[in-house]
């Protein structure tokens, strides 16, 4: 729990979310909430353009929900704002106009980002319904993800 404990309200303050991409020493910042998906990351990887950059946000966006959703369900917290800043960022995801890999259908990125929403979803009885109910995506709306690709968050499917 003392990583929790520290984990947390600094994931809370943050005003940026960085990333450093350790192989290559490039590092990116976003200001949370990302409400658009980024496009295309200017720095190139063995000659690969466009580089899939978008999995490692994904991996940090999912990491950073689920350390502020687990704050959020201890029982010794008392902090709405935990569950505030992840309604605030899964509206800002559900503005994204893709949740699929660099070059289309699913990719790690996409699972990722379930992943995150998933936890909170999961234990929904142990969150602030108030809170993350105004930010909720329309009913009906989800990621679906099959053999053709994947569909975006926050959109209606048929």
């Amino acid at each position: 729990m003392a990583g929790l404990d520290r984990r947390a309200p600094a994931y809370l303050a943050a005003a940026e979310l960085t990333f450093r991409y350790y192989r290559i020493g490039h590092i990116l910042a976003f200001e949370p909430p990302v409400a658009a998906r980024p496009g295309i990351f200017r720095p190139r990887v063995l000659g690969v353009h466009p580089y899939p950059w978008v999995i490692w946000l994904g991996w940090e966006l999912e990491e950073r929900w689920r350390v502020l959703a687990s704050a959020a369900r201890r029982a010794d917290t008392t902090m709405p704002a935990y569950d505030e800043a992840l309604a605030t960022e899964f509206a800002g995801l559900a503005g994204w106009d893709s949740h699929d890999a660099v070059y289309g259908g699913a990719g790690l990125v996409t699972p990722a980002l379930a992943a995150g929403v998933a936890d909170v979803v999961g234990h929904a009885s142990r969150h602030d319904r108030q809170r993350l109910k105004p930010h909720a995506p329309p009913s009906g709306s989800s990621t679906a993800v099959s053999g053709r690709g994947s569909k975006p968050l926050g959109r209606n499917i048929a």
